[in-house]
């Protein structure tokens, strides 16, 4: 086909898609930018032409697509199906794989097991932690990005992976084979850190978040010397964000009044406000915040509230600073989606975040050797999760004693943890005297 007729074609297609997009628009004296739209369908044209390896349609089209969106700011992106499946799955808790996190070690070429999911495919095998990938499916993991290597390890349910390990110091690989089941992830781990005081890690605000955060601190109110917490360390540190609806979820449970975070919509003359129910789920107890420079999005939505009702004391690093809302919007095909900023959110007293972060109450910053110490000796603690109710079963209080030990192992390596723990000592016993 000759360039000026497929030009022509694709300049027809894409002037009945836009025209049709832009009446429907919320301003409809704005005309379709007629100029624009032949330029775009020159320069595909040319590319089909003249570039010197032949580049199918639906690959330009795609790529055009993500640079629009992407162009629009650092949080808006399209995603394809993969991508679109890969962040349904962090938001919901559960994902189709083998159960297992990864990262690159030292050596490049290396991939290196941090973490085995308890009862997957994976742990049930035998995988452990440190173990180093060499071949997935017979094809070699050598010199893969992290991104590359967990797409070859994700696939669906019920096929079989076969795994090249080396493990330790041997030479010979052990080859594995396991079926990719649905895994589920927990967003949030607990234990009692001394016999009155919590501790609660919340990894990233998923659907369920708010209830396993419920479920946590009424199991560790039951396991405490007295029936009852005298405060709890909420450790958001690291956390990603999640979920709006869950950020403001876990805040309520803290928060008797008031608005939680209000929100600017495109359209809307007023903020939107989400509002706090009268409860309190710790009926008054101290809090501290631990967060760090990657505490994001709705964990800044949790700390900037409870900091501007002084409902808890915020310790650790300035967090990063993204005062923006994504929604994820479901294209036709049902197989990809569109992530797209579509608010500002502001904290109780009205604050952005955005690029300015929140600032803690008290400063501890940790050196890059210390916090990869005191990750590794989380990666290793199998603190109790939401699965179950905890506080239940009998069997595990031996187990619960030996994970408080634990804990304070890790306490000793990380200093911005020690401090809170030591704040929120005071701050409880100031409590119990003042009643």
């Amino acid at each position: 086909m000759k360039i000026k007729n497929y030009q022509n074609i694709l300049l027809a297609i894409i002037l009945s898609v836009s025209i049709t997009t832009l009446c429907s628009a919320q301003d409809k004296q704005d005309n379709p930018p007629i100029l624009e739209l032949h330029k775009f369908a020159e320069i595909m044209a040319l590319i089909k032409e003249e570039y010197v390896e032949p580049v199918k349609d639906e690959e330009l089209i795609v790529n055009a697509i993500k640079g629009m969106v992407s162009s629009l700011d650092s949080y808006s992106s399209y995603l394809n199906e993969a991508e679109y499946k890969e962040i349904k799955g962090s938001l919901s808790g559960e994902f189709d794989g083998i159960g297992v996190e990864i990262d690159i070690s030292i050596k490049p070429s290396d991939i290196l097991i941090l973490n085995v999911i308890a009862n997957s495919p994976a742990g049930r095998i035998g995988i452990k932690k440190n173990d180093k990938i060499i071949s997935v499916n017979g094809e070699h993991i050598e010199g893969k990005t992290k991104d590359k290597a967990e797409a070859m390890l994700l696939g669906l349910v019920g096929e079989v992976v076969e795994l090249a390990i080396l493990r330790g110091d041997k030479k010979e690989p052990l080859i594995l084979k396991l079926k990719r089941e649905i895994i589920k992830t927990e967003s949030v781990k607990y234990n009692l850190i001394t016999s009155k005081l919590g501790f609660l890690k919340i990894n990233s605000f998923q659907g369920d978040t708010k209830h396993a955060v419920s479920l946590a601190i009424d199991n560790m109110a039951k396991q405490s010397r007295f029936g009852k917490l005298q405060g709890i360390i909420i450790d958001l540190r690291d956390n990603p964000g999640g979920l709006l609806k869950a950020a403001v979820g876990v805040t309520d449970l803290f928060i008797k009044k008031g608005v939680i975070v209000s929100t600017d919509v495109r359209g809307k003359a007023k903020r939107e406000e989400e509002i706090a129910h009268d409860f309190d789920v710790l009926d008054g107890a101290s809090i501290v915040v631990l967060v760090n420079g990657s505490s994001a999005s709705a964990a800044e939505i949790v700390t900037g509230a409870l900091q501007d009702y002084q409902r808890a004391v915020i310790v650790g690093e300035k967090t990063f600073g993204k005062g923006s809302v994504q929604s994820v919007i479901e294209l036709e095909d049902k197989k990809t989606a569109l992530k797209i900023t579509t608010s500002r959110y502001f904290t109780p007293k009205g604050r952005s975040i955005q690029a300015r972060g929140i600032v803690p109450d008290i400063d501890i910053v940790q050196n890059k050797v210390e916090a990869e110490k005191i990750n590794t000796c989380f990666r290793g603690l199998k603190l109790q999760g939401h699965t179950r109710n905890e506080a239940k079963d009998k069997k595990r209080t031996k187990e619960r004693a030996k994970l408080m030990i634990a804990l304070n192992e890790c306490v000793d390596q990380d200093s911005q943890l020690q401090a809170a723990l030591i704040l929120l000592k005071g701050l409880a016993v100031m409590q119990v005297t003042k009643r």
